[in-house]
């Protein structure tokens, strides 16, 4: 540490046409000759060595690149010479650093264009920028149009100097010519100078340009909004101001009403050849800054007999302010920040909620570029999004436990009739669900009930009211599930919850990132502290404070990205964490977010957490969003006006219109992510790409459009270079799970190759470029970002995805994502692949990925690529099929993906294995054809063995025969309700072989007006193949009445399930996996019927072991003891069978059986089957 800092204050230097020392500066007439030598004579005989370089504007002459070149060399020779490293020397903009051409260039563009005009705000800087930037290459400095001022430190000497930018408002204009600040910048500057650790700097010093005290006779000298912005200095504890400007040097105080005044240095022009101050001499200053408080204002001029052409000059001291050249000034007597008591926790709350507030004011998403300047707030944006209810508890084979089922949820939850939630019994006979007691009955006239979708807020209300612990909420990528949490963090931080949300009041809001959890053995409260720490100490808050926070306030803790955490044993340790923290704050509630890939099998919290899975946006909401975000973008940047409303309309209505003319596109608006991304692009490009894969790379090139237009920043990469450095960076990033960013030198080390290739130069060139270029990327993209000084990323886990599939797809390696098919973070990469246009790459991929044991076990991942592909090829698949030396599974998986793609040559390859001796092989191109409605009913019975299917000629449903006989039904192991094992006679039935389809449920509702069921446009369930759901038992039964078919019973469902031999499930007594059917949320969702081949029943049905409950017409009982009551009359609870995609191996088995009544609202697990 060091108690002086020595300032060379230097002000208009103005290098051009009228520099006073025009030979150069490597002449001996050069302003840096002269200024060496007078002050290496000033450290000789006074020991004074500047540290430190304060340079306040008027660098140029005209803003031009020669100039700039000449001032360049300037300060590059004498901070050598002074021994003074860039970082100390501090640069500001002043009025003839506005390059006036430029500035009326961009006007007279953006005036002849069909675009609004938008102030060419910042053009008028280019050509400073340039300098600027290439001066402080491979440093943390940096000037564009996001970063108009820097905060630099002096840790050494403890203090702070602040550059501001006066030019804000300056442009070619005459009217424009004042200068101006803003409010806003001098709170910003503040704000990062409390980042910087106040305790740890007594000093703060502002450097600027134009005159602070408005000295000069013109008002467009002088600094306009002085007044407005004297009270934020002050506040922020800047007590120096060092400026020039008028080229006359002095030292003035500066007060207004109570409280310290300001101290002002002005330094005279150093360099210009001043003809309207003809008698003025050049003149600088050294300021000496001691830590008690003492500066001495050391002034030097330039005395010639003509303007420093002879070489005759010579510096001496300026007697203008004192004879001696020197002026002491004082400090106001804080030399460092006041000592403070302990704040109440009231206050401390109040700082948090402010802090907060802030912190989460606006949208995040960057990269709008130049003519997007103004950040989008949040909360006017917002659309509340909606989500429905996956499992609740219900009476069931083990007691109380929990089973799939769909309660009336949503708008009818204030009429619930809510019942005990301890745990005791519900009433006997009626089905019970968790923290709801005794689900209400509709009206008998109503029996299609739909299950309504909830806002969050009343979903936490409803938490809070039953006891549960929190909840888990689950969405696609970019489904809003953050931006949610960050919205629920503004509203408690405003204190005003319901009245946004109906999120409950009270709340103390903590949001935390899961991935930024090192420890998930240590305390909720010190987790708080690590990662809250830079804001604690900004704030002043004790280091107690989240304890007793957690003490003495209900808190709504809101964990974010539980799929973020780096791998999955680290995700059980997370999970095992926040059930702790449920159990140690019974007061407080806990809410998980997660995408559904990340949060399957065995990951996943107890029942008490109420699941939520979020739905898309509707119709009304893209075009309410579309229209919110058009009236920011086009309002806030300018007046609010009525001109820019109607702007901003006719650029939503154009949007809107685009988007009701397209599904495709209505299918991309529906997610949040790509719905901002569809409003960048429109405004950029105003047309608009059909496909996500497509979408997302018209997006990346927007965000990397900076590149060509630089703004003033020297062009290390052009944008498409850019991207060639960009795409292994990702593909690095994502090599390793939940990786989403890394330190600085890491990044350094992956983009070096890159960048030596991309440069075509050696790798020392590129090792030059290098540290520029990382800035240019992280600060002009708004693609990769910096999380902080060190750590670097992507803004959004998706763009790094896009960026590693499309690496992978120009290099070629589809054994990337073989080898991670069906792991969930690789999920999205594989997706984009296939979804891009390379036909070549998907051919491989398919090829590779038929042969893969991974296939086969995830085969609802297979189907989802055949759906993004954008012409998939027929040929792996359709050789696949034909070989008989590739397995019979296979095989039919084969035909199964062929029925998927559709197509002349799909069908032919179908046709051929009609009679395959490979009986699955057979009966999956059967069923692959009928839904193709490629094979008459009559054709496909001749197809197979006679009489052993029927082909139901009014919807297409295939049913197998099931042969009279004996068989064993349920279990002497089981629960009360499955017992005893008894042996049941049948005589022949006819059974589907695949649960009903949405295809299917869709003919049936044409024909009949039948009303939709619920989460019919949910688009994880809603796929032609898959199973219909969210179907009542009366839904059921009216569809089998219009098919001329009927719901099986109970009895023969057990039989085609389970055979004659008593086995467990339908493929004998091995446990389920993810190879024979879809169960245990390891798909998170529903799978195209048929797509397990191998856990085929003894008779060849096929689901009947999880994906969906299949409803019987039978009535419950609660065991076996008594006749069985298949008649359809009365409003008897009916049995549920197979259990479905959520449930555990438990509950598909084939004795497995469940109870809702026929009445009840649907669910997301009820399918049905039919029978004959």
């Amino acid at each position: 540490m060091t108690d002086t800092l020595t300032i060379l204050h230097l002000s208009d230097l103005q290098f051009g046409r009228n520099h006073r020392y025009p030979d150069g500066e490597g002449s001996l007439n050069s302003l840096y000759a002269k200024l060496a030598e007078d002050l290496d004579e000033l450290a000789e005989k006074r020991d004074l060595r500047p540290t430190a370089i304060v340079v306040t504007g008027d660098v140029a002459e005209w803003s031009l690149v020669e100039e700039y070149k000449a001032a360049a060399e300037f300060l590059d020779r004498l901070a050598t010479h002074l021994k003074i490293a860039r970082e100390r020397v501090v640069i500001v903009p002043g009025n003839h650093d506005i390059n006036r051409k430029l500035c009326q260039g961009a006007r007279l563009m953006a005036e002849g264009s069909s675009r609004p005009f938008e102030e060419p705000y910042f053009a008028k800087f280019r050509n400073f920028q340039q300098f600027f930037n290439a001066f402080y290459a491979g440093t943390d400095v940096l000037f564009d149009e996001d970063h108009l001022f820097h905060v630099y430190a002096f840790p050494e000497e403890q203090v702070l100097i602040v550059g501001f930018n006066s030019c804000i408002r300056e442009s070619e204009r005459d009217l424009d010519h004042y200068g101006w600040i803003g409010v806003e910048q001098v709170r910003r500057a503040v704000q990062r100078c409390d980042e910087l650790d106040p305790s740890r700097t007594w000093l703060r010093i502002g450097a600027l340009h134009h005159n602070f005290l408005g000295a000069s006779n013109l008002d467009n000298e002088n600094l306009r909004d002085r007044d407005a912005i004297f009270p934020n200095l002050r506040k922020g504890r800047i007590r120096l101001l060092l400026h020039g400007h008028r080229h006359i040097s002095g030292a003035h105080l500066y007060g207004q009403g109570a409280g310290p005044p300001l101290t002002i240095a002005a330094a005279g022009s150093a360099g210009l050849d001043q003809q309207t101050l003809p008698d003025m001499p050049n003149q600088y200053q050294i300021v000496e800054i001691r830590k008690r408080n003492a500066v001495a204002l050391v002034m030097r001029q330039y005395s010639a007999k003509s303007f420093g052409l002879t070489g005759e000059g010579k510096w001496t001291a300026d007697p203008s302010v004192d004879e001696s050249g020197v002026v002491a000034l004082a400090l106001p007597a804080d030399e460092a920040p006041p000592l403070r008591s302990k704040p109440s926790l009231a206050e401390a709350c109040r700082r948090w909620r402010a802090f907060l507030s802030e912190e989460h004011r606006y949208l995040q998403f960057k990269g709008f570029g130049s003519d997007f300047r103004v950040p989008l707030e949040l909360e006017p944006l917002y659309i509340s999004l909606r989500a429905v209810p996956v499992h609740v508890e219900m009476e069931g084979p083990l007691g109380r436990c929990r089973e799939p089922s769909g309660p009336p949820f949503g708008a009818g939850l204030p009429t619930l009739p809510l019942g005990p939630t301890d745990g005791s019994p519900a009433a006997p006979g009626r089905p019970t669900v968790a923290g709801f007691g005794e689900v209400g009955t509709p009206a008998p006239n109503a029996p299609n009930g739909r299950l309504d979708e909830l806002e969050i807020g009343p979903a936490l209300q409803f938490c809070e009211r039953q006891h549960y612990g929190g909840m888990v909420i689950l969405g696609d990528p970019g489904s809003g599930k953050s931006t949610l949490l960050k919205f629920l963090t503004l509203c408690l931080a405003h204190d005003k919850p319901a009245q946004h949300t109906g999120v409950p009041g009270g709340w103390f809001p903590l949001l935390l990132p899961l991935r930024r959890v090192d420890d998930f053995q240590a305390s909720l409260d010190a987790v708080l502290r690590g990662y809250y720490a830079d804001a604690m100490r900004r704030l002043e808050l004790p280091g107690d404070f989240f304890q007793r926070v957690l003490d003495e306030h209900p808190c709504l803790l809101m964990l974010d990205g539980l799929d973020e955490v780096a791998t999955p044993e680290r995700r059980l340790e997370a999970l095992e964490w926040i059930e702790w923290q449920r159990k140690q704050g019974a007061r407080h509630r806990i809410v998980v977010t997660s995408r559904f890939a990340g949060y399957r099998g065995s990951t996943r919290l107890p029942e008490h957490y109420l699941e939520l899975h979020v739905r898309d946006f509707r119709d009304e909401d893209v075009r309410t969003f579309v229209r919110r975000w058009y009236r920011q973008v086009e309002t806030r940047q300018r007046d609010d006006k009525p001109e820019w409303q109607d702007h901003a309309r006719q650029q939503s209505d154009d949007l809107i219109r685009q988007l009701d003319l397209s599904e495709r596109l209505q299918g991309l608006a529906c997610n949040p992510l790509m719905l901002q991304i569809i409003c960048l692009v429109h405004r950029t490009h105003g047309t608009m790409p059909q496909r996500r894969a497509a979408l997302y790379e018209k997006c990346v090139e927007v965000l990397l459009q900076n590149w060509d237009e630089a703004k003033g920043l020297e062009v290390y990469l052009k944008a498409d270079e850019a991207r060639q450095v960009l795409r292994p960076l990702a593909l690095w990033l994502h090599e390793e799970e939940n990786r989403t960013h890394a330190d600085a030198e890491q990044v350094k080390q992956v983009l070096r190759p890159h960048l030596a290739r991309v440069l075509r130069g050696t790798r020392e060139e590129a090792e030059q470029q290098l540290d520029r270029v990382l800035t240019s990327v992280r600060d002009r993209s708004g693609l990769f970002v910096g999380f902080d000084v060190a750590r670097y990323g992507f803004q959004h886990l998706s763009f790094q995805e896009f960026l590693a599939a499309e690496e992978i797809v120009k290099q070629s390696l589809p054994g990337r994502l073989i080898d991670q098919f069906g792991s969930s973070w690789w999920r999205e990469p594989t997706l984009l692949a296939v979804g891009m246009d390379d036909p070549r790459f998907q051919e491989a991929l398919f090829e590779s990925l038929i042969r893969s044991p991974r296939c086969q076990q995830n085969v609802d991942l297979a189907l989802r690529c055949l759906r993004e592909a954008l012409a998939p090829n027929v040929a792996p698949f359709a050789q696949a099929l034909c070989d008989p030396a590739t397995s019979g599974a296979v095989r039919a998986m084969c035909a199964v993906f062929l029925r998927e793609i559709g197509g002349a040559e799909a069908v032919a390859a179908l046709r051929s294995v009609l009679r395959d001796p490979e009986a699955q092989v057979a009966s999956a191109a059967r069923d692959a054809l009928l839904r193709l409605e490629q094979l008459a009913p009559e054709a496909a019975v001749s197809a197979a063995a006679a009489g052993e299917i029927i082909i139901n000629e009014r919807d297409g449903t295939e049913l197998i025969r099931i042969p009279a006989g004996e068989f064993w039904m349920g279990t002497d192991d089981g629960p009360e309700n499955e017992r005893p094992k008894h042996r049941v006679t049948l005589p022949e039935y006819y059974i589907a072989r695949t649960p009903i389809t949405n295809a299917q449920y869709r003919r049936f509702m044409e024909a009949t007006g039948h009303g939709e069921p619920a989460l019919w446009n949910e688009k994880r369930f809603n796929q032609p193949n898959q199973p219909v759901v969210g179907v009542t038992w009366y839904d059921a039964m009216e569809y089998c009445k219009w098919a001329g078919l009927r719901l099986p019973t109970e009895r023969e469902w057990e039989k085609a399930a389970r055979g004659t031999d008593g086995r467990l499930w339908p493929w004998g007594n091995d446990p389920p996996s993810e190879k024979l059917c879809n169960f245990n949320k390891n798909v998170g969702a529903t799978t195209d019927v048929g797509s397990y081949p191998d856990g085929a029943s003894p008779y060849g049905c096929l689901d009947m072991a999880g994906n969906v409950w299949e409803w019987c017409v039978t009535k419950w009982r609660g065991s076996y003891r008594g006749e069985p009551d298949d008649s359809p009359e009365g409003r008897e609870d009916r049995v549920l069978r197979s259990g479905s995609w959520y449930d555990n191996a438990q509950y598909v088995r084939c004795v497995c059986r469940s109870r809702p009544g026929p009445y009840w609202l649907c669910s997301l697990h009820w399918g049905f089957r039919c029978a004959q």
